[in-house]
């Protein structure tokens, strides 16, 4: 029993307490954060949110403080980090600049299994909730009725695209947790559960995104399969897993590029304009408007969600590139992108052939959807400094071989 008891002690150490209490701060952030998106009135006391800012920043530096695992090129780019996003928050006034860098930094050393298991389970039981008192008139419902197309409907959240991309986040969390032992009934019922709120919200963008990734779930499943039969580790071309890799460059580059080279007479661009519903047109409107600066400006935008009431003076930047681009600043979204690139470069370099897919696809629906670092939907930048997959986990991967 002493034994017992002693190694009880020994393990609740000054990290691990400071680990846990993170954690139960984290989960009432990310609760706050994901209930912001919703129709739920719930009057927070005041100062809440200050006071949950207080106390994360207080147990992030404390694990700082106590953490002995941080290597010379994690202190530098931390620094860089810190200082780059911080300025641009002070210059610019977008908030969720502090709030990525809060969650990036008190994910250190923290198992990146263990962070994105909370994160889904905080929000599906959130998301079912919210889901249940719009279908029983709890909280409102919001229904689009549309000329010439379905009705939408947003079930207890701001908007119905934004109802379908917090399904398609989750079902790209519950991939990255399952992984390695992700089967083909899980892949289906992903899909299944896609088409469900493609009916529901009839949000086109993030359903064609839920398809392409099925489609390469299912793939590599089957290629999976083939190799285990055969005795061989699972691995992809080098070529192509660089070109996976290298995603968030390309897909930003490219929907910026367009977006600038976007104009009316354009036959190509119109045609590609309509396929992505005025994407390109609100898009080159911003930078006409805005311009880029390197600390980033207020961007005044008027979106058609929490209310069923058409707006004549509709204004929105979708895109998480051209919005990131204009409103954090050169330098903040260089910053943000070569995140994404680390992280992208991490899971290639460690044959985690799932978590590049999950990466790529994050890459391509950011080009469309605007929730590239908005804490209520995508939870993955935050893994830059967390711990990685135990070697349960890993051990699938070590045996590939590692992409040439």
């Amino acid at each position: 029993m002493r034994e017992k008891n002693g190694r009880l002690l020994r393990s609740l150490n000054v990290e691990n307490i400071l680990e846990m209490l993170y954690l139960l701060a984290f989960v009432l952030f990310v609760a706050y954060m994901f209930l912001e998106t919703t129709m739920w009135e719930i009057h927070w006391p005041g100062k809440y949110m200050d006071g949950l800012l207080c106390i994360l920043a207080s147990l992030i530096l404390g694990r700082v403080c106590f953490s002995k695992n941080y290597s010379v090129k994690e202190t530098v780019f931390a620094v860089i980090l810190t200082v780059v996003l911080l300025y641009a928050w002070k210059q610019n006034g977008y908030v969720e600049l502090y709030y990525l860098l809060l969650m990036i930094l008190g994910a250190k050393d923290i198992s990146e299994k263990k962070l994105m298991k909370v994160y889904f389970g905080i929000t599906i039981v959130l998301f079912a909730i919210v889901i249940v008192l719009a279908l029983t008139g709890k909280i409102e419902n919001l229904v689009y009725y549309q000329e010439g197309h379905r009705t939408r409907m947003a079930l207890g959240i701001y908007y119905p695209t934004d109802f379908s991309a917090h399904v398609f986040f989750c079902s790209l969390v519950y991939v990255f947790i399952r992984e390695e032992k992700l089967r083909w009934f899980e892949v289906m019922g992903i899909l299944l559960v896609g088409t469900g709120a493609f009916w529901i919200t009839d949000a086109r963008m993030n359903f064609l995104c839920t398809l392409l990734f099925c489609a390469g779930l299912f793939l590599y499943l089957f290629y999976r399969k083939y190799c285990r039969k055969k005795g061989k580790p699972v691995s992809i071309p080098a070529w192509m897993s660089y070109i996976a890799a290298l995603m968030p460059v390309l897909c930003a580059g490219s929907m910026i590029l367009l977006t600038v080279l976007y104009t009316r007479s354009s036959h190509w661009l119109g045609v590609f304009n309509r396929l992505i519903n005025a994407r390109l047109s609100f898009g080159k409107a911003g930078i006409d408007q805005y311009g880029f600066s390197n600390w980033g400006q207020y961007v005044e935008m008027i979106g058609g969600g929490k209310s069923v009431e058409t707006k004549t003076n509709y204004f929105f930047i979708d895109c998480s590139y051209v919005s990131g681009l204009l409103r954090w600043g050169n330098i903040a979204f260089a910053v943000i992108l070569f995140v994404m690139l680390i992280i992208c470069y991490k899971a290639r370099k460690e044959n985690r052939w799932v978590f590049l897919w999950v990466m790529v696809l994050i890459s391509i629906q950011c080009s469309i959807e605007h929730h590239l670092i908005e804490i209520a939907y995508s939870p993955f930048l935050w893994l830059l400094f967390a711990k990685e997959a135990e070697k349960d986990d890993t051990k699938v991967f070590k045996r590939a071989g590692g992409a040439r």
